[in-house]
């Protein structure tokens, strides 16, 4: 995600719509009295990271060039910006707005695909992809709620300010490409019991086995995705389905709601990012199908 650094070596991280100015509502503050209340905004565009001044009194810089009242440019890493007559700033990060929130004494919080609050270990929220957009899913409360990027909600008596992409993918945050080519030769192994609970996950890859993973609840997800991939194993690649409802899952697994199944396949996305598969192994699209992608998946039965 995109970071800004200053000559102090203080660094922000940049949401997908950031102000500049002296202002308490802008995300980079300063305290240079040339700089305006509301001087700039930094903003993620589908070409990247742009610059815009908002008519400020003493101008925004780009690399020494300045900027016209209401202009805008592009900026990548190492770029130097500087507003008014302040101290300089660099952009460090180039990389696309991530998944974080800050809590109101200034933590934060990443997550990948989805975001639980507080903390990873002991979730009260999570934040997760719909098909209209983000929801914050109250795990506790069996509340679900609409938010935006930028908002700012409260868990358990606590302020955060949530912050993520302004739109959600269909197809998840995954380069499908590049998944295709990691996961095409590996192998999922997935073992059950009697109960349908999984025993054991090992990955198989060009590289060997990886080490068994046992004894993890979360994985209860595999054996109605594994067993969907099979029965459309024999369809061409590009038109393969396997695609399972998160209705069917959330009855399948027990999990209370699609919150709490968004945190099963959170989970699970991290023991097979563990193994040495990329995330995107299990993808999720808009219009709530779950799915594995992956060269070949074996279901055994002990």
């Amino acid at each position: 995600m995109g970071v800004l650094g200053d000559v102090n070596g203080h660094e922000v991280r940049l949401t997908s719509r950031s102000l500049v100015g002296r202002s308490r509502r802008c995300e980079i503050r300063s305290s240079c009295a040339s700089v305006s209340s509301v001087h700039a905004i930094i903003r993620w565009t589908s070409r990247g990271w742009q610059l815009r001044d908002l008519g400020s009194r003493n101008g925004t810089l780009v690399n020494g060039d300045p900027l016209g009242p209401g202009q805008a440019a592009l900026i990548g890493q190492g770029d130097q910006l500087t507003f008014g007559r302040s101290e300089p700033w660099r952009l460090l990060c180039e990389e696309a707005p991530g998944l974080f929130a800050r809590r109101q004494d200034g933590l934060e919080v990443t997550g990948a695909g989805v975001l639980l609050l507080p903390s990873e270990l002991e979730p009260s929220a999570c934040l997760a992809t719909a098909p209209c957009g983000w929801k914050l899913h109250h795990l506790k409360e069996s509340r679900i709620e609409q938010v935006q990027d930028g908002e700012v909600v409260a868990i358990e008596g606590v302020t955060w300010t949530l912050n993520f992409p302004e739109a959600a993918s269909d197809t998840d945050e995954f380069d499908l490409t590049e998944l295709s080519t990691i996961a095409a030769d590996a192998a999922l192994v997935v073992s059950v019991d009697e109960n349908d609970q999984v025993t054991e996950l090992v990955v198989r890859s060009k590289a060997g086995d990886s080490a068994p993973i046992t004894g993890r609840a979360h994985l209860r997800i595999l054996p109605l995705l594994a067993r969907r991939y099979l029965a459309d194993a024999g369809k061409p690649a590009e038109s393969r389905g396997g695609w399972v409802s998160e209705e069917r899952l959330v009855q399948a697994t027990g999990a209370k709601s699609g919150g709490y199944l968004a945190v099963l396949v959170h989970r699970t996305r991290n023991s097979l990012e563990q193994a040495g598969l990329p995330r995107g192994v299990i993808q999720r699209n808009g219009y709530g199908g779950v799915r594995l992608v992956i060269g070949r998946v074996e279901l055994v039965e002990v």
